[in-house]
């Protein structure tokens, strides 16, 4: 990212504020491109260039490290920007049918960029813009397939639930209803349903004993 223009468009930036700043129109550097990952982590370092209050190995130093916050903020959006996609995103294409409008990159090879990303992209895109036939998503790659498939799997797990998991069942023994197969299975392995479905056994056999074993009625008055 720093090769490749990152330091120089955050200097451009910090610069185009220090002007404004000048001529009493200070930026808003709350919002817009002044949050967006990059510019804030670095600013510290211009700031130490123009003040000059570092040595060159201290500026140095200053700079790796302000690179390195952009790394990790970077790897941090990577994760939230994931967990949308996955958990918000994919829901809402689902809900309406779309997700064969979502594709999946394959971006784990950095050495395979352009095979991986940037042709299939380019495909992609221009089958779009020329209003041509988009190629099936889990087609891209194995790794696309696989995702898709368990986002797919996930999503009819979560949302298309079978007739059984809807279905009342009570527990005589406990008194209690279970809504679904899955927490039945969980209530008959229960220590609590073991116990009473003990207790209610004995309780049968204490039963059956005294059925079978009937007191002897008092004779005149003087007891069995």
């Amino acid at each position: 990212m720093a090769e490749q223009g990152l330091i120089a468009e955050a200097q451009c930036l910090s610069e185009y504020a220090v002007e404004q700043e000048a001529q009493g129109n200070p930026v808003d550097l709350s919002r817009g491109i002044w949050v967006s990952i990059g510019y804030k982590e670095i600013e510290p370092y211009f700031t130490a260039l123009r003040t000059r209050d570092l040595s060159g190995n201290e500026l140095e130093t200053l700079k790796e490290s302000c690179l390195e916050f952009v790394k990790t903020s970077t790897r941090q959006y990577s994760t939230r920007q994931v967990q949308w996609i996955r958990k918000k995103l994919w829901t809402a294409l689902a809900d309406i049918g779309a997700t064969n409008q979502l594709y999946v990159l394959d971006t784990t090879d950095p050495g395979a960029w352009d095979s991986c990303v940037a042709e299939p992209m380019e495909r992609i895109v221009q089958a779009f813009l020329g209003n041509e036939n988009l190629p099936d998503p889990k087609t891209l790659s194995q790794w696309a397939e696989e995702t898709l498939t368990e986002r797919e799997h996930y999503y009819k797990k979560a949302t298309v639930l079978p007739a059984q998991t809807l279905k009342q069942m009570p527990c005589e023994v406990c008194n209690r209803t279970m809504m679904g197969q899955e927490q039945w299975d969980i209530h008959i392995r229960a220590a609590t349903h073991r116990r009473a479905l003990k207790a209610a056994a004995k309780k049968l056999r204490d039963m059956e004993w005294l059925r079978n074993h009937p007191r002897t009625k008092a004779v005149d008055g003087q007891p069995a």
